[in-house]
């Protein structure tokens, strides 16, 4: 479920992999996949969507390449997924054809990955914004749904309140007992780091079967590296994970054992 298996001796035949678990977070995949090894132990094919694909060796690693594809965008440097969809929408373009939801949406995406234009900003990410709000993206109606209500207003305040620095971090582990807890705490966390000196913020709160932490940095710390080593992941500004059969001060001091680490290799 991982992406991750362990080595197995499989003798030649055909296989079929289905996933029975999904992680935390993901949605259950009802495909099944059909392996067919050889008698050398080489991966044959593997069937996608009904077709077999040939996987190509490379680097002692099985690459899957698909042959006809409709599109292929990849780009790294792009700011979020809505970037890269918008910018889709414009080469094609489909400006008729995206409603005024759409493009609100679209906007919505690249306000949020980027904090409001300030983290993996580039001049396309401007030019993409700048083309949503052409085809009919209403800024108003996009700051609208980052809106809250007054209780969850309060209890975000609550959780920057609560707030302990550790070096160069900003910590909060309050006892909140919310359906939104998870919200919450990724809203809290970002704006904790608008607080002078904090490089990274960590946000832990309850969650039904233990703990779960939301972690954000403006870049010079790597939150997914702190978050992996409990069990999480994310990506470099922004990452998560979930601490099963855990308190919260527990799952604290956890967290202060490996930012301790850190700060001593470096």
């Amino acid at each position: 479920a991982n992406g991750n298996s362990n080595t197995l001796t499989l003798n030649a035949g055909t296989y079929y992999v289905k996933e029975i678990k999904a992680p935390t977070g993901y949605t259950l995949s009802n495909n099944t996949y059909t392996l067919q090894i050889t008698k050398t132990g080489a991966l044959k094919t593997v069937q996608l969507n009904g077709e077999n694909v040939t996987p190509a060796l490379q680097d002692g690693k099985y690459q899957i390449l698909i042959e006809n594809a409709v599109i292929f965008h990849h780009e790294p440097y792009a700011s979020s997924a809505s970037e890269m969809v918008t910018e889709i929408i414009q080469y094609f373009r489909l400006d008729t054809e995206v409603s005024s939801a759409y493009a609100d949406a679209l906007l919505a995406g690249i306000m949020l990955d980027t904090k409001n234009f300030v983290m993996r900003t580039g001049v396309r990410t401007f030019e993409a914004a700048a083309y949503l709000r052409k085809i009919g993206a209403d800024t108003v109606q996009v700051k609208s749904l980052f809106s809250n209500t007054i209780s969850m207003y309060s209890m975000r305040a609550q959780i920057v309140a609560h707030a302990e620095l550790y070096r160069n971090n900003a910590i909060s582990a309050v006892k909140l007992q919310d359906k939104n807890a998870r919200v919450l705490a990724a809203q809290a966390a970002d704006e904790l780091l608008s607080i002078q000196g904090v490089e990274a913020s960590f946000v832990l709160y309850l969650e039904e079967t233990g703990v779960g932490i939301s972690a954000r940095s403006m870049g010079n710390v790597n939150v997914q590296v702190i978050m992996e080593q409990l069990g999480g992941g994310g990506h470099q500004t922004m990452a998560a994970t979930q601490l099963k059969d855990c308190t919260i001060q527990e799952a604290k001091e956890q967290l202060l054992l490996i930012l301790e680490a850190q700060e001593n290799e470096t």
